[in-house]
């Protein structure tokens, strides 16, 4: 019985500590393909909400936009826009 224990309660540390997935493509998922394609000075954020969905978070200074965007497998991005919309920085993680 105490093996069984120490069975089920390793199974859910182990499980625990790994990155979720999904298993399922859709549309909004952020990958390295996508987030290579993400030009500086040329990207617009019309662009990104089109290939990442909405975003996850915004802000906003007087210089720069910041978007956050995060896919169902925790992968994320993000990006800077100048007050024209057009991306400046992007930082991704996967």
């Amino acid at each position: 019985m105490r093996f069984l224990l120490v069975m089920i309660v390793s199974i859910f540390l182990f499980t625990a500590c790994s990155k979720p997935h999904i298993g399922m493509e859709y549309e909004y998922a952020i990958t390295s393909a996508k987030a290579k394609s993400i030009i500086t000075g040329v990207t617009t954020r019309k662009e990104l909400d089109e290939m990442f969905g909405p975003p996850e978070a915004k802000m906003r200074s007087e210089k720069k936009i910041i978007y956050f965007y995060k896919d169902y497998n925790l992968n994320a991005v993000w990006v800077t826009f100048d007050n024209n919309e057009v991306v400046t920085d992007i930082d991704w993680f996967d």
